[in-house]
Parts: C-alpha cells; structure tokens; sequence
C-alpha cells in the first residue's frame, strides 16, 4: 500500500549566508492497508518533522555522495517514531530538488 505524500518545499540551513532550499516529493509504503488511516490521521505531524529536520540540514549534506539515503534512512526513522506501532516498509522519492 502507498500513501502519497504532500510535497514539502523549504529552506535548508545557509552555507556562508547563502540561501538554499529543497522541494521534495515522497510516497511511504506500508506494510498494509489497515495501516492507511492511521497515517492520514498523522499526516500534518509527519511533515512538521521532516520540515524541521530538512531546515538542520545544509545543501552540501543532500548533493554529497549518500547524501539521498542518509536522507531516506533519517526520515523513514522520524516517520516510524510517530507512528510507532505501525512501521512503514520504506520511504520512496519521487523527486529531490535542491537549489543552491
């Protein structure tokens, strides 16, 4: 089952006072479809975190080699905090933009 994410566009921290930002497109792939309501009901939490912790990280830290499955690794961790005890099976990026 996949739920569809809404698209998250922000600021990521500055490098050297230059402002960037990243747009980002993802869909959460659950183990069930039993599991569907209780992620729509935690949906505006789930993107509250992955905001916040998109705004802590720098540009360099997304370009870098890694850089996209740290960022997969780090948010399928936030998103499965919040939904303990249901537990996504993945995290899948439709697109990851940043702009430096």
């Amino acid at each position: 089952v996949i739920v569809d994410f809404p698209e998250i566009v922000t600021n990521l921290a500055p490098t050297n006072d230059k402002e960037s930002y990243i747009k980002l497109s993802l869909t959460l792939e659950l183990n069930n479809s039993k599991d569907q309501d209780a992620v729509d009901k935690k949906l505006n939490m789930l993107k509250d975190t992955i905001i916040i912790f998109l705004r802590e990280l720098r540009a360099a830290d997304l370009t870098s080699a890694g850089g996209s499955m740290m960022l997969k690794t780090e948010v399928t961790k936030r998103v499965n905090k919040i939904l303990y005890p249901i537990e996504i099976k993945d995290v899948l990026f439709k697109e990851i933009f940043v702009n430096q």
